[in-house]
């Protein structure tokens, strides 16, 4: 077995390796949307107790139940006793995130009989399996070099652009972004607030009587920026009432606002917060991102299908 969608569809059990109890990590954010589309997930870091909710092993071999997929965020250099490991535990799949590779330990789990991914993120291969099922919107990114005056630096060449799997990392990591909308008059309009970046859709929440709110209602067009602005990625679209939302979003919603804002704010909003209102949901037409200005300057455009 080597083709993504067969390993997800297969195995239901992931143990990560390097997973932090920090949700502006990618492991974690990886790890909770993994666990939230219904896989086990299992820690395993040294240096933690416990993260979302299960308890964490120091290594695979501490591990006191049987292990599927081995997830790995770790450097690509630490890669072959994880490998040794994961063999040793019985593991059916290693799955190397974005970024990190080693051949010589992927041959060596696939001579032992374990189905190897590399330098791929298992989120993004999870969305895309949805995808091919009919269970997602089907929306192709396409990357292109933005349009700025001469002296800024911008190539035509995409062979330095971010990747969309980099983008999705950073919205799914943050948890405030910064809102621009326009007031009924024509003047701007900033307010930083938390947002959940799920399944392609950035959703936010808020009282129709905030000034967000209202100038939303007037004028929908909305340009949306994480707070970082080296590592920068910078949302354009049109928002939509989101309420209420399906249960099941309406679950994972609740899950990632309070794991990402429930010890430091406590915030733990019920499922059924949404049923009368108060969110709302951007799926962008147009993003811009960037990791080193202007070297991997980046927009994306999306098309169907």
């Amino acid at each position: 077995m080597s083709d993504e969608s067969d390993i997800l569809r297969s195995y239901k059990t992931i143990a990560v390796v390097g997973l932090e109890d920090n949700p502006m990590r990618a492991s974690h954010s990886v790890s909770q949307y993994m666990q939230a589309a219904g896989y086990r997930i299992i820690p395993v870091n040294p240096n933690e107790t416990e993260v979302l909710g299960e308890k964490a092993y120091r290594d695979l071999a501490s591990v006191a139940e049987p292990i599927e997929i081995v997830n790995v965020f770790r450097h690509s250099e630490q890669v072959p006793p994880v490998i040794d490991e994961a063999i040793a535990a019985g593991a059916k799949a290693v799955w190397l995130q974005q970024g990190i590779w080693h051949d010589e330990a992927a041959t060596k789990a696939r001579e032992a009989g374990l189905a190897v991914v590399q330098d791929a993120c298992i989120r993004s291969a999870h969305r895309r399996m949805l995808a091919s099922e009919g269970a997602l919107s089907p929306r192709k990114t396409i990357p292109e070099r933005p349009v700025m005056p001469d002296g800024y630096g911008i190539t035509d060449d995409l062979d330095t652009v971010v990747s969309w799997e980099w983008v999705e990392e950073r919205l799914s990591e943050a948890g405030t972004f910064w809102f621009s909308t326009t007031r009924p008059d024509g003047r701007p309009h900033a307010m930083p607030a938390w947002g959940i970046w799920l399944d392609g859709k950035l959703y936010f929440e808020g009282s129709p009587e905030t000034r967000r709110a209202k100038n939303i209602a007037k004028n929908p067009n909305v340009s949306i920026h994480v707070e970082n602005g080296t590592q920068t990625v910078i949302l354009e679209g049109v928002t939509k009432e989101a309420w209420p939302p399906p249960r099941d979003v309406a679950e994972r919603l609740a899950a990632i606002f309070a794991e990402k804002f429930g010890e430091s704010w406590g915030y733990r909003p019920e499922v059924t917060q949404w049923d009368e209102g108060g969110l709302w949901a951007l799926e962008p037409d147009r993003v811009f991102a960037w990791s080193s200005f202007p070297t991997d300057c980046t927009r994306f455009r999306f098309v169907d299908g």
